[in-house]
């Protein structure tokens, strides 16, 4: 990859996550929806006489502190894997490493075959920590493949070289009245 393309890869990733960012935000405050471990312990507030509530569930992590939807993570793992998927193969395979214990050496990997498998194990992570509904990870990672479309198709397009005649060209034209301007004093 060249090095005007990997500027182009790296704005258009940061303008999509930070626009994703945005519209996660201003929509969950819109909407206040409440989050799986609300619903499940207050199940009977529902007006659903089928509800059951469940006072001692609680998510595999904590949930934000947010409302629900649209689901975050899910809406900037489907901007980040459509921005990539426009530079990169879309078959490419990824390995992510992370640090567990603080020492700067990764320890532990996951090893994904390509973007679409680490995208949809992103998205749905919120469903399986407990954190979020499969609606609001579904409409998030909707809108944030909608926001990257957008990025992709609006900013940083690449500008065509000039060409040499055109560069003689202008050096010509600029040269002559130059000399022109010399003459008439």
């Amino acid at each position: 990859m060249s090095l005007q393309d990997s500027a182009r890869l790296y704005a258009s990733l940061n303008l999509a996550l930070a626009d994703a960012s945005i519209v996660v935000s201003k929509t969950q405050y819109d909407t206040g929806f409440w989050r799986p471990e609300t619903a499940i312990q207050s199940g009977s507030a529902d007006g659903n006489a089928a509800t059951v509530e469940d006072p001692n569930w609680t998510p595999l992590i904590a949930s934000p502190n947010t409302p629900s939807f649209f689901g975050g993570s899910a809406a900037l793992a489907s901007a980040a894997g459509t921005i990539l998927e426009s530079y990169i193969s879309p078959s490419s395979g990824l390995i992510i490493g992370k640090d567990t214990n603080g020492d700067g050496v990764n320890d532990v990997f996951r090893t994904y075959s390509n973007i679409d498998d680490a995208v949809g194990e992103a998205v749905n992570s919120s469903i399986f920590a407990g954190t979020d509904f499969n609606r609001s990870v579904t409409d998030g990672a909707a809108a944030g493949a909608q926001i990257a479309t957008v990025v992709l198709n609006t900013q940083f397009a690449a500008v065509p070289e000039p060409s040499g005649a055109l560069m003689v060209g202008m050096t010509g034209l600029c040269w002559l009245m130059r000399r022109r301007r010399v003459r008439l004093k």
